[in-house]
């Protein structure tokens, strides 16, 4: 007998029946064929009961009926939900059976046709119109910008049954674009509680754009020669355009010097607003141009929208115009220090220099060229002018003739030549008005033959140049350490001596002439002995303190043009203290160590760094200390 029957027996063979509960028992056993390992995985008697054994389908019939009833149903209703899920949508159909094509800024028709092509009703429906980006709504005959989400309520749709929604529009781009609008179709099929959708989309292309553009600007150019352009639009359209603007791409050698009207963003942008149907509008840019003789120089002109906030610009129409620099019989181009470009600095000698040239065939006589510098910081008892050149007394001119310049007699084919003169520019600029602001010097030049060749004649041999230089502006930046005449009150032993603490003040002043100073501000460390007591006096701006650098700041912002000179000095002051060692005695002590301003010249572009030296006890600007009261005690 095995061990597993003969346990069996011990266990039941002291209870009444113990033969019938072993049988009973070992009949719902689970029989394993026999594996090649010696330890058997289960109790199972060796001798198992005569006959097949039942399984658990004919002993429990029922329950595996409905298990595998219940397993069906929720694979079907994957399957169902798996495919309705994937199909959704399918009930409906959108349709856009708007036009394809449009004119710029023209009235469409957008209608969305929706249908029902289930076995079902569709409930809470609605359709949700997408225009591009800057497209009106059109309704009632007035023009609102269209939102991001246009939602059209719809009625119920019964099986087949179908419906129209209309909204009117303005597309606005450039000719050829195609607009894509989008029509979605959100419904509840009945007895679904979620919502489904079906999406149309159309595109529709801008066939005509109504805004033309034209020019009044000469074919050809001198170098250096000032030129009026003048930019015309127009809106041949029933409607207005509205939030218009136009944008002006400039060649390279062209300098911008005004216009009219002035531009809303720099130096290229007009904000035109409403543009009327057949009204045309008009803009005048005044400039100068240079470039090389025969280089051809594009002009560009857009009108579209420009958003001042995200700086995005979008044209809807363009237009170019080419410009070409013309080659002259004898040219004449005017230099600054050998450069066409660059910044004056008052108190500068300015060193300009003529280069002129014989661009014929032919050998010319009896040349003179002539030069006007004029800026309201030059001054013009420092002129002086080489190569035998005269200054006229009515104009301030500089002149050069073949009665007192030898290589101005004859000019040969191809020969150039070179003529300078020098002027300084005052220190400090002349500031009086708010007029005296962003100043300019501009060099004009010109040449003319007197005697003209016979193969020339009827030639204009004359040419002028002409050229423009921003002047800097002028800062003067000071400070002064100080105890009495302080505006932040000090206290302490004055002179300092060792051991006892004694209040100072710094104060840093700053001044400016002729442009604005963006970004300014004024920075400096203290020594490790020097302590920040945190007062601080700063003219509406700030001073700050950094312990773990020792830096003070003091952002001043915007130093405006005339700071100083028409309007008050801009002042900032801190207050700190000192508490001297014995090393310290018989010696002056450094408060705050170099101070240094910096700041962008708003008008030239140009940095602006200035720096001043270290401020100690010796307080040489304040004049309530005496000659030794800075030594310490």
């Amino acid at each position: 007998m095995a061990k597993l029957e003969k346990v069996e027996e011990e266990l039941y063979s002291k209870e009444k029946g113990a033969q019938e509960n072993l049988d009973e028992r070992t009949k719902w056993r689970a029989f394993f064929p026999r594996t090649k390992s010696r330890i058997p995985t289960i109790w199972v008697p060796e001798h198992p009961p005569t006959g097949a054994p039942e399984t658990l389908w004919v002993r429990h019939p029922w329950g595996y009926f409905f298990g595998s009833v219940t397993l069906i149903l929720i694979i079907l209703t994957g399957v169902f939900v798996f495919f309705y899920l994937r199909l959704q949508g399918q009930e409906a159909r959108v349709e856009i059976q708007a036009g394809d094509t449009t004119e710029s800024g023209g009235i469409i028709t957008i209608p969305a046709v929706y249908k029902n092509v289930s076995h079902t009703t569709l409930h809470e429906g609605q359709i949700v119109f997408t225009l591009p980006p800057g497209s009106f709504l059109h309704e009632q005959g007035i023009d609102v910008p269209a939102p991001t989400r246009i939602v059209k309520q719809v009625q119920d749709l019964g099986p087949g049954e179908q419906g129209v929604v209309e909204i009117s529009a303005r597309l606005f781009g450039q000719e050829d674009e195609d607009q894509k609008i989008q029509a979605i179709y959100y419904y509840r099929p009945e007895n679904v509680s979620a919502q489904f959708s079906a999406r149309g989309e159309k595109s529709v292309r801008i066939i005509k754009v109504p805004l033309a553009i034209s020019w009044e600007i000469p074919q050809t150019l001198s170098r250096g020669q000032g030129v009026d352009i003048k930019v015309h639009y127009i809106l041949d359209s029933a409607l207005p355009f509205q939030d218009m603007a136009m944008k002006m791409e400039y060649p390279i050698g062209f300098a911008f010097t005004s216009a009219d009207p002035k531009p809303a963003v720099g130096e290229n942008i007009w904000q035109l607003g409403t543009i009327q149907p057949g009204r045309e509008g008009i803009i005048t840019i005044h400039g100068t141009m240079s470039g090389e003789e025969g280089e051809v120089k594009s002009f560009h002109a857009g009108l579209g929208t420009f958003n001042e906030t995200t700086k995005e610009w979008k044209a809807f129409s363009e237009s170019s115009k080419d410009v070409a620099i013309a080659v002259t019989p004898v040219s004449i181009q005017g230099f600054l220090g050998g450069a066409r470009e660059g910044v004056v600095q008052p108190g500068m000698l300015l060193n300009f220099t003529l280069r002129y040239k014989n661009n014929t065939t032919s050998t010319l006589k009896n040349i003179t060229i002539k030069a006007l510098v004029d800026g309201s910081i030059l001054d013009r008892v420092t002129l002086r002018a080489a190569n035998e050149g005269v200054v006229e007394s009515q104009t301030g001119a500089v002149i050069w003739g073949p009665g007192n310049t030898v290589e101005l007699q004859k000019l040969d084919p191809g020969q150039s030549g070179e003529l300078s003169f020098v002027i300084s520019a005052k220190d400090p600029p002349p500031v009086t008005t708010d007029q005296d602001k962003n100043l300019n010097v501009t060099l004009r030049s010109s040449v003319a033959v007197a005697t003209i060749p016979e193969e020339l004649k009827g030639t204009d041999l004359s040419s002028q140049d002409s050229i423009v230089f921003k002047v800097a502006s002028k800062v003067v930046f000071s400070g002064k350490a100080l105890h009495g005449a302080s505006p932040i009150p000090n206290s302490g032993v004055f002179p300092p001596q060792v051991g006892e603490k004694t209040t100072y003040v710094i104060l840093w002043e700053l001044k400016n002439f002729t442009n604005d100073i963006a970004n300014a501000q004024v920075a400096a460390a203290l020594p490790p002995n020097v302590t920040w007591e945190g007062l601080t006096h700063a003219d509406g701006s700030t001073i700050t303190f950094d312990a773990a650098s020792g830096q003070v700041r003091w952002n001043v912002g915007n130093l405006a043009a005339g700071t100083g000179v028409r309007m008050p000095t801009r002042t900032g002051a801190f207050q700190v203290s000192i508490t001297p060692s014995e090393i310290d005695r018989g010696k002056s002590v450094i408060l705050v160590n170099e101070s240094r301003f910096t700041g962008t010249d708003s008008f030239t572009n140009t940095s602006v760094d200035q720096k001043i030296k270290a401020m100690d006890t010796e307080l040489r600007f304040d004049p309530t200390a005496k000659f030794g009261d800075g030594t310490v005690r």
